[in-house]
């Protein structure tokens, strides 16, 4: 397993600010140098094992079939160990589309490689955010010519979780591709007349590799590839809300690529993904790239209230997309964890 299956104390300008600690400890609001990061902010240390709080969900993907009836999908999010015997109850196999993989080393493809392809899986409960959340997963880009990228969604949990995805390409399946053009021209969200993205949405981080996501999120930055850039709440018209930045505040591209496109087979060492959500609205990206330095956080920052964010729901449903444009990548992942924070 590359996961790393430990929790981090953040070293913040040498001051001890302490985020995420686990059940029974306390809960350390982040100090105001610790709001917004620099870009490549290191976490060090490791003492406190996230499985010592809760562990909601564990699916590896790995296998012929995922529990029944556990995740939402749509095509053509697939199975790579899938075989034909794969029941309709679980994300289907992958059949000819994918390399197919002995039962115990799969994963779950979200594109194959080919042009305008867009899915989702999702898990089929919502998650209670009152103890925060913190969700690991392996992100593997590979085998095209450099494609757009994947996304971590949050949707409101007491409304019904989206069973398909939005816009194909840099909408990275969260923002359809009319979403800037109606609200430069007067769109005011909430008086919805036809969807402007996934429905229900609270957040979508994505992980945008070729840059179009940044600039196709309203207000967004522009184009800014191999970055993470967070788009808000459907109720605030999927508004850019923050990203990865430099010292200055100013969105920059991480200092290491998320895709090896040049690549035909999985890599064994590709991104390990961090992302934690607190109740109170701090949210943190980190990657583990495998290096030695382990999990390393580049983007903390306070989302609620930003462009009029609303406050984190009181439970969330979460998936994953994979999107590809004219370009295109095999997006896969596995080692899907979720505990809560504290």
């Amino acid at each position: 397993m590359r996961i790393s299956r430990h929790d981090y104390i953040l070293v913040v300008a040498g001051a001890a600010a302490i985020i995420g600690v686990c059940a029974g400890t306390a809960n350390f609001a982040p100090s105001a140098s610790a709001a917004r990061l620099p870009l490549a902010t290191r976490v060090t240390g490791a003492a406190i094992k996230p499985d010592h709080a809760p562990l909601l969900v564990s699916e590896t993907f790995a296998d012929t079939e995922t529990p029944a009836n556990e995740w939402v999908w749509s095509a053509p999010a697939c199975l790579t160990a899938g075989t034909a015997t794969t029941p309709l109850t679980s994300v289907p196999a992958c059949g000819g589309s994918a390399r197919q993989n002995r039962p115990g080393h799969g994963v779950v493809e979200l594109t194959p490689p080919q042009s305008y392809q867009v899915s989702l899986v999702g898990y089929y409960q919502p998650f209670s955010t009152a103890h925060g959340l913190r969700i690991r997963y392996n992100l593997y880009s590979y085998d095209g010519n450099g494609s757009d990228g994947t996304l971590l969604w949050m949707t409101y949990g007491d409304k019904p979780e989206p069973t398909v995805p939005a816009g194909t390409g840099g909408h990275l399946g969260y923002i359809d591709g009319t979403v800037g053009d109606l609200l430069r021209n007067g769109y005011r969200p909430g008086a919805r007349s036809q969807a402007l993205g996934l429905a229900n949405a609270y957040l979508g981080i994505g992980f945008d590799e070729f840059g179009n996501f940044s600039a196709f999120l309203p207000s967004g930055p522009g184009l800014v590839p191999d970055t993470v850039a967070v788009g808000g709440a459907e109720s605030i018209g999927y508004n850019y809300l923050t990203g990865v930045e430099n010292a200055s505040g100013q969105p920059v591209s991480l200092p290491f690529s998320m895709e090896q496109p040049s690549s035909r087979r999985r890599p064994k060492h590709a991104p390990s993904v961090e992302i934690k959500l607190e109740r109170n609205g701090l949210l943190e990206v980190a990657f583990d790239i495998h290096n030695g330095q382990g999990y390393v956080t580049y983007l903390s920052r306070n989302i609620v209230g930003i462009a009029g964010q609303p406050r984190v729901p009181r439970s969330v449903y979460i998936g994953i997309n994979g999107s590809n444009g004219a370009n295109y990548e095999r997006h896969q992942i596995d080692d899907l964890r979720i505990w809560a924070l504290h």
